[in-house]
């Protein structure tokens, strides 16, 4: 209470006697004169303009994908479950995770399963309405439905049947085994929406479902914050939603603006415009300069994917390449540490394999990876036993033919480090005595499918690691381009088909206990790493850049805690 304010009550009181009334007249008068705290507010960015906020449905219309959608709709709309930093599922919506041990997922002896999820008591919708299982059922509906593919998910592939037990539970029918299956209404699978809001629009004219003003500017959803305005071509404003289901963040405002270019990006957020980037949006070699500048902030690493070697192993050119040992000679025969050191500041580890040491359950796989060293000697005696002498320029020939050993290393224009990393390969091949050129190919031409999937000798590319069905499961003989598909099956790059390790990958994707499962990654991991089918050069890093200002922002799954991020004091 101010000096004046005290003063003219105590005049009050003396005026007017020392009355109960009188005393809770004045304390409150007093109390509302009270200065009250700012609200907290933040701003983030995403690199490029966002026309909706649902990150599936987004990003299938619109020709460049907006880094950020994903975090950005996490913060208005969650679903049952989602990933921690480390990689491990929590309950959100949800009561808890299904699983063998808690009895809420059941594997029968037929291959058939049952999960059971029951939303958390008082759990609504952003406008007041209670979420129950029918807007589970509604979002089940949905993404069966082949003609709104945005929303398609190959888990829902698996699904026999989605039955509402209580307006509060639902049980979920398997016919086959699914090894996500605690994934199903997630973030990280096809979140939740409205029934009340969206069924209607959804039966009366499915056409113009996907037009509906409920996606971008009338967006309500289940999350930490709720949207306040939509400006197109600008920015969101979020505020802090008291009613979430896992308790009221702690900052009020979330501001998320729509910056695409890099550098306006960095330009904002070193005059402190700018507070948190959501996702990696530039190259690990530009956050760093951004973090040996700006004293006022701090870099964090998120990985996504791995940059890797794919040999051709169907039409592979030279032959020699379809041979494992040649294969293992040409990953000896690369400096993958002075790779990443030179173009990552050696802030990011050599890919010995796909699963990556961030992984949770990466200790119990390591055992089963094979990993080479750089060994130039090694593998030059390698190719050298392979029918190969080096010629007075010191490049190897075949000794019967005397055929100069030759291939292309082919990757796709558009980005610096997987070009760099391209040159720097090729540079080392030859510094082995291989006639190893890099081409660079135009996105336009890389783009045509049979172009793209017989290049001759190896293809680099940043592709995806997970241990899921778009990470380990691209490698299974069905992801194959082939001139009977038209080569439009992508997936599988260095098309290596091979019935034993199709089953491998078709084993672990049905085991649902998890040290069987494990066992059989272990085994897709050594099969991978003993025949070089792929060689990992560094998993891919993005930087988080953070305001010191900014609390409690982890890189990995970079929303999963925004209810407890803050900002500090002074």
């Amino acid at each position: 209470m101010s000096g004046i304010h005290h003063g003219a009550l105590i005049l009050l009181l003396l005026s007017l006697g020392c009355g109960t009334g009188v005393q809770d007249r004045g304390a409150a008068q007093a109390r509302s004169d009270r200065p009250k705290s700012a609200p907290t507010r933040i701003i983030a960015a995403v690199s490029g303009e966002l026309t909706g906020l649902n990150y599936r449905m987004t990003n299938a219309a619109q020709t460049v994908v907006v880094v950020g959608i994903k975090e950005t709709e996490s913060l208005v709309n969650v679903g049952l479950t989602n990933l921690d930093e480390k990689g491990a599922r929590r309950p959100l919506l949800a009561e808890a995770v299904p699983s063998t041990e808690n009895g809420l997922w059941q594997v029968f002896p037929d291959g058939r399963m049952e999960t059971t999820s029951t939303i958390r008591s008082g759990v609504r919708w952003h406008d007041g309405q209670p979420f129950t299982s029918a807007d589970l059922l509604f979002t089940y509906r949905l993404a069966r439905d082949k003609e709104i593919p945005s929303f398609d998910d190959v888990a829902y592939d698996a699904v026999s049947s989605v039955e509402a037990l209580s307006p509060t539970s639902i049980k979920v029918v398997w016919k086959q085994p699914f090894i996500f299956a605690d994934s199903l209404f997630s973030n990280d699978g096809v979140v939740p929406v409205p029934s009340h809001l969206l069924e209607q629009g959804y039966v009366e004219d499915r056409s113009g479902f996907l037009d509906l003003p409920y996606w971008s500017q009338d967006f309500v959803g289940t999350g930490p914050y709720r949207l306040q305005d939509f400006v197109r071509g600008s920015h969101i404003l979020l505020n802090a939603n008291d009613a979430y289901a896992l308790g009221r963040p702690k900052i009020d405002e979330i501001q998320v603006r729509f910056i695409a270019d890099s550098n306006a990006f960095i330009a904002n957020l070193l005059a402190g415009a700018v507070d948190v980037n959501l996702n990696g949006r530039m190259s690990l070699e530009q956050g760093i300069n951004v973090r040996d500048q700006w004293p006022d902030g701090r870099m964090e690493i998120q990985y996504a994917g791995w940059i890797s070697l794919f040999p051709q192993l169907m039409t592979p050119g030279p032959p020699i390449i379809g041979d494992a040992r040649f294969r293992r000679a040409l990953t000896q025969a690369i400096n993958r540490q002075e790779m990443t050191d030179g173009l990552n500041a050696g802030l990011v580890p050599v890919a010995h394999s796909h699963a990556s040491p961030t992984e949770p359950d990466y200790k119990a796989l390591e055992g089963s990876i094979v990993k080479y060293d750089y060994d130039l000697r090694a593998a030059t005696q390698a190719i050298e036993s392979l029918g190969y002498s080096r010629d007075g320029e010191g490049m190897f020939r075949a000794a019967v033919t005397g055929e100069r050993l030759e291939t292309e290393l082919r990757v796709t224009a558009g980005r610096d480090l997987t070009t760099k990393s391209a040159l720097a390969v090729a540079n080392y091949w030859q510094h082995a005595g291989i006639n190893a050129q890099a081409s660079v190919t135009p996105t336009q031409r890389a783009s045509e499918p049979e172009y793209r999937a017989t290049f001759p000798g190896y293809y680099m590319a940043n592709q995806p690691n997970d241990l899921g069905i778009g990470g380990i499961g691209r490698y299974h003989s069905s992801k194959t381009s082939l001139p009977e598909n038209s080569f439009r099956v992508t997936g599988n790059h260095n098309r290596y088909m091979n019935p034993e390790f199709d089953a491998l990958i078709d084993r672990y994707f049905s085991t649902v206990p998890k040290q069987e499962r494990l066992l059989a990654l272990g085994q897709i991991l050594r099969v991978q790493t003993d025949q070089a089918l792929v060689t990992g050069l560094f998993y891919n890093a993005g930087p988080i850049l953070v305001s010191n200002r900014l609390q409690g922002v982890t890189a990995m799954n970079q929303a999963w805690n925004v209810t407890q991020w803050e900002v500090r004091a002074g």
